[in-house]
C-alpha cells in the first residue's frame, strides 16, 4: 500500500464520507454481462431510475438486474463471502466505506477507456483525488448528502435544536441514537478539529491522536446512547416510535419522515 492508502485507511476509514460512489468489482466480470445478456447492480431504491434502466435496455440490449442494499455491512461481508466470482457486477458503495473495499480487494478500477462518456462528467467528480488510488479511478459519485443532528420538535425546544451540545447533553440520556463511525467527523468538528482530515494528511501522528481524542469521547458518552443503529430504515422506526427523540443521520431518511408529516427538524 503507497503511503496515502495507508494514511487515509487509518485515519479516513472512521469518519463519515459525504457521498456515495459506483464502483465495479470486476469489470463486469460476470459471463453474461461480457456476453451482452445481463448487468448485476446492488444498490440503494431508486439510485437507478426506471427511465434510464429502460433506456439502457433498450439501446444496448443488456437486461440490468437490480438487488437492493439497505446496510454497507451486510453488503460488504455479502461481497466477501462471494469471492472469487461475485453476483454483483456494479454496486453503490458509501463514501466512509470506500476504502475499506478497495482495501479488501472486493472491487476493482474502473476501465475508463470503456466508458465513452467518462470525459463528459465535470473533472471536480471523475478527478477528484478521493477516487484516484495508485493512478487508479475507483468509482464516480452519484449523488452527496449531509450529516445532521435530527430532532422531534414536540419534544426538543428551539433553543436546543442549534448545537451539538444537545446530543450530548444528559437531558437527552437514553433518548438518542447514532452510528459511531458516521459521527466521529462530527466529534471532531465538535472538538475544534478539522473533520475531513485533510489538515493532518502530512502528520499521521497528530491524525491519530485527534481519532483517539474523539473514539475516547465517544466511549465517555456512551451511556447518554439508547441505540447504535445500522441503518437508515432503523432510525426512522425508532423515530416513529419515539424511542428516540434525537438522533445523527444522514439527511435522506429523516427528510422523508418530515415530506410524510412527522414533527421533525434538522
Amino acid at each position: 500500500m503507497t503511503k496515502l492508502i495507508q494514511t487515509r485507511r487509518r485515519f479516513l476509514g472512521t469518519a463519515a464520507g459525504a457521498s456515495a460512489v459506483l464502483a465495479s468489482p470486476a469489470y463486469l466480470r460476470s459471463s453474461a454481462a461480457q456476453s451482452g445478456g445481463v448487468v448485476n447492480v446492488w444498490t440503494y431504491d431508486e439510485f437507478v431510475p426506471e427511465d434510464l434502466k429502460q433506456a439502457f435496455e433498450k439501446d444496448t440490449g443488456i437486461e440490468v438486474r437490480i438487488r437492493l442494499v439497505d446496510d454497507q455491512g451486510k453488503q460488504f461481508n455479502l461481497l466477501a463471502a462471494e469471492q472469487p466470482n461475485p453476483s454483483v457486477d456494479i454496486l453503490t458503495v458509501a463514501g466512509h466505506r470506500f476504502l475499506q473495499f478497495i482495501d479488501s480487494d472486493l472491487i476493482a478500477p474502473l476501465d475508463t477507456d470503456r466508458l465513452a462518456n467518462w470525459g463528459n462528467i465535470n473533472p471536480v467528480y471523475s478527478e477528484g483525488d478521493w477516487a484516484t488510488i495508485n493512478g487508479n479511478k475507483w468509482g464516480a459519485p452519484i449523488l452527496s448528502g449531509a450529516e445532521i443532528m435530527a430532532y422531534n420538535t414536540d419534544f426538543v425546544p428551539e433553543d436546543r435544536r442549534n448545537t451539538w451540545d444537545t446530543l450530548f447533553s444528559e437531558d437527552y440520556k437514553q433518548q438518542t441514537a447514532y452510528i459511531p463511525s458516521d459521527l466521529m467527523s462530527i466529534v471532531m468538528l465538535y472538538l475544534g478539529y478539522d473533520g475531513n482530515m485533510i489538515a493532518y494528511m502530512d502528520d499521521p501522528d497528530e491524525a491519530a491522536r485527534i481519532v483517539a481524542e474523539a473514539r475516547d469521547f465517544l466511549i465517555e458518552h456512551k451511556p447518554l446512547v439508547r441505540k447504535y443503529y445500522d441503518a437508515g430504515a432503523e432510525i426512522q422506526q425508532m423515530l416513529v416510535n419515539q424511542d428516540v427523540v434525537l438522533c445523527h443521520a444522514w439527511n435522506g431518511p429523516i427528510s422523508k419522515l418530515i415530506m410524510d408529516g412527522m414533527p421533525l427538524g434538522e
